[in-house]
């Protein structure tokens, strides 16, 4: 985990930072030029944060020490990562333009995920406040008036669903929250040999398409600073998360006992096998490996997307079409109320 001392210095800006970095880079200047640049703009714009990590990473220079050394406390593990490869390799500013470019993918894909739903859950809480509110707490203050009223079949109906969302949501709620944790500790650990039994459910693909796409993208990046297979995957393997990290584990070890087809050391459940199926057409016509994993992980996403695509669909139509149920047992049970006050008042 990485420890913060600059909580303003988001992920955001740690990326801009070094996007900034490298464009310095890519105009020839050394790494301690560009930094001295960049101070200066700093000191411009009165950033004070920017000018003491400038500091501290013209301070690991001045020292002999790569410039990642200097991100520790300030960086993600991952900037860290790319920097310290970048570095080494001699290609700091085409791999952070490389990365910038992946990240933005990837928070695209996490967009997408929620985008869709936004609308139609908002209409369907809405609604449910709606019921909640006229239900319980409206349609009995008609009843405290005159106590001989006796309510229409669709009145009836709105006052009852009103007190049971009035009651009943509190706990839904809870309940929804401690799914959602429990997902969360579940989709992220659970490392058992029944899982491949849940990974075609909407959370489970999508979050197992997010890892793969990850690990796509960042292997074409340090393949394309001339590591070896095996040499990115130890790197990542010591940078990610216990489920990413067992699957990178078997791809390891069949490497180890002499696997040479990336398709079958990749074969561990972590790509579909549509992924595969490209992965071996690219390894046939001798694709390099950089490019060929920078492709499939475009065409992951691609997948992923439509994959989202479709999940949603039939989520947006129940929120909709229970929105719409919502509504209109409240306007008929208004109207039949209203209509049954007035006739009785006549």
């Amino acid at each position: 985990m990485r420890i913060v001392f600059n909580r303003s210095f988001t992920s955001e800006h740690q990326l801009q930072f070094l996007v900034d970095f490298g464009q310095w880079l890519g105009d020839g200047q050394a790494p301690n030029k560009a930094l001295s640049g960049m101070e200066l703009m700093a000191k411009e714009r009165k950033a004070q944060i920017e000018i003491k990590i400038i500091a501290k990473l013209k301070n690991a220079l001045a020292e002999g020490k790569p410039i990642a050394f200097g991100m520790r406390q300030d960086f993600d593990k991952e900037l860290q990562l790319v920097v310290d490869v970048g570095q080494q390799a001699g290609c700091l500013s085409a791999l952070i333009a490389s990365y910038q470019s992946f990240q933005q993918q990837r928070r695209e894909l996490l967009k997408r995920c929620v985008q869709g739903l936004v609308y139609p859950c908002s209409l369907l809480i809405a609604a449910l406040v709606a019921v909640a509110f006229i239900g319980a707490i409206i349609i009995p203050r008609f009843s405290d008036i005159d106590d001989d009223i006796a309510l229409p079949i669709a009145s009836e109906l709105l006052n009852t669903s009103g007190v049971l969302v009035f009651q009943l949501g509190p706990i839904i709620l809870f309940s929804i929250s401690l799914l959602i944790i429990f997902l969360g500790v579940v989709i992220t650990r659970w490392q058992g040999s029944q899982r491949r039994h849940f990974e075609n459910l909407a959370v489970f693909s999508v979050f197992r398409a997010y890892n793969a796409i990850y690990l796509l993208q960042g292997l074409s990046l340090l393949l394309a600073s001339n590591l070896s297979v095996e040499q990115a995957l130890r790197i990542f393997e010591t940078n990610s998360s216990l489920y990413l990290k067992k699957h990178i584990q078997t791809m390891r070890q069949r490497l180890s006992r002499g696997e040479t087809q990336l398709h079958k050391v990749f074969a561990t459940g972590l790509l579909t096998p549509v992924a595969l199926y490209r992965f071996q057409l690219g390894e046939a016509v001798q694709q390099s490996k950089g490019r060929l994993f920078a492709e499939l992980a475009e065409r992951m996403t691609t997948d992923t997307e439509r994959l989202i695509v479709s999940r949603q669909k039939a989520l947006v139509y129940c929120s909709f079409l229970s929105a719409i149920a919502l509504i209109v047992l409240i306007i008929v049970g208004l109207g039949q109320l209203f209509a049954h006050l007035a006739a009785q008042w006549a």
